[in-house]
C-alpha cells in the first residue's frame, strides 16, 4: 500500500500519518465493509469474484496499516470462506488435478488476469505478514493460475 511507503517519507509528519489511518478506517473501511456484507442489496454472487478481490485486498491492507488484527481477519475470513465471489473457492469453482478454473475465465483474458492479478496481491501481502494463502485448499490459486498463461498470447 502506497501509505507503507509514504510512512518513510521525510515530508509527511506523523501527524499527517495519524490523519490518513483514521481516513482509511473511519471511510474506506466501511464501504468495503459494507460491500463484502450487502453487496449493494443483489444476490451475493452477483457481483463477479473481481469486485469482491478488491474489497477483500482493502481490508487486509487496511488492517495492516492501522493495525486492527480484527479488519486484517476479516478479509482472511472473506476469502476462505466468504459468500460471495472473492470466496477463493468461488472465483476458483473448478479444479481438476492440477489446474483450476478462474471464475471470469472464458468471459475475456483481461477480467480473468485481472482477478488473479488481485488474488496474487492478496496473497503476497498476506504472506508478508506471515500468513499462507498461496498453498491454501491444496494450492488452489496456483491450480487458478495454472490455467490463464496459455492464453496470454491472445494479447499479442
Amino acid at each position: 500500500m502506497g501509505a507503507e511507503i509514504m510512512r518513510l517519507y521525510e515530508g509527511w509528519d506523523s501527524e499527517d500519518f495519524e490523519k490518513f489511518k483514521f481516513m482509511m478506517k473511519e471511510y474506506f473501511y466501511p464501504v468495503s465493509h459494507d460491500f463484502l456484507t450487502y453487496h449493494r442489496g443483489t444476490c451475493p454472487t452477483y457481483y463477479w469474484a473481481n469486485w469482491d478481490l478488491n474489497n477483500v485486498s482493502a481490508l487486509i491492507a487496511i488492517g495492516i496499516l492501522v493495525d486492527d488484527r480484527d479488519i486484517f481477519n476479516e478479509g482472511i475470513e472473506y476469502f476462505k470462506n466468504g459468500v460471495g465471489s472473492g470466496n477463493i473457492h468461488n472465483a476458483i469453482p473448478f479444479v481438476q488435478g492440477d489446474f483450476g478454473q478462474y471464475q471470469e475465465s472464458g468471459r475475456d483474458q483481461s477480467h480473468a488476469l485481472l482477478g488473479i492479478g488481485l488474488m496474487l496481491i492478496l496473497c503476497q501481502i498476506l504472506w508478508n505478514q506471515g500468513v499462507d494463502l498461496y498453498g491454501y485448499d491444496d494450492n488452489r490459486f496456483l491450480k487458478g493460475y495454472e490455467f490463464a498463461p496459455p492464453y496470454w498470447s491472445t494479447f499479442a
